[in-house]
């Protein structure tokens, strides 16, 4: 809505919901704090899912709007910093991603795939295929690293082919395949 309306530009929009969605600090851009946002933009409607877990309602929220912010000319820096977090927080030594409730890193992890480029989404997000401890944050990877390639015309484009050789994302979909066998 702040986006929509032009009360904040889409920077500061990415910054703020970022913010959020990684747990820092509380200031959010020139003057503005985290709760106006939460408040403005956040506490519409919850959906029921997203009121199983409190604890992570804001972040999910705001990972959630993330990905509803229009792709074209919003890869940024913010991306990067998302998807620095979401490496950390997705490994085993972290808490367990839920079975069935919502997550934050889950929403986060869809919402790389419109604040990184195509080519970047693709280089943070084979990595994490490995890395990743469930079959659903797995699925999640999966479905961030399609929409990337959707959103570059992947396969045909020779820039996604050159970065896919160059990561190993048929060596990685495959072993994805093998560990979700496994999980059986």
């Amino acid at each position: 809505l702040a986006l929509a309306s032009g009360l904040w530009s889409a920077p500061e929009v990415v910054q703020t919901l970022v913010s959020i969605v990684i747990g820092a600090g509380e200031e959010c851009g020139p003057g503005r704090h985290l709760t106006t946002l939460q408040g403005d933009l956040l506490q519409r409607r919850p959906d029921s899912r997203l009121r199983d877990d409190p604890l992570n309602n804001s972040r999910c929220r705001a990972a959630a709007a993330l990905q509803l912010l229009p792709v074209k000319d919003l890869h940024n820096s913010y991306g990067h910093l998302l998807a620095q977090s979401l490496a950390a927080a997705l490994g085993p030594k972290d808490v367990p991603v839920p079975r069935c409730h919502s997550d934050w890193r889950l929403e986060a992890l869809s919402a790389l795939s419109v604040l990184l480029s195509p080519l970047d989404a693709l280089l943070k997000l084979v990595p994490l295929l490995p890395a990743v401890p469930s079959a659903r944050a797995q699925l999640h990877v999966l479905m961030a690293i399609y929409r990337s390639g959707v959103l570059c015309d992947a396969p045909a484009t020779l820039s996604w082919a050159q970065t896919a050789e160059a990561v190993q994302l048929e060596t990685a979909l495959l072993q994805c395949v093998s560990q979700l066998s496994a999980w059986g």
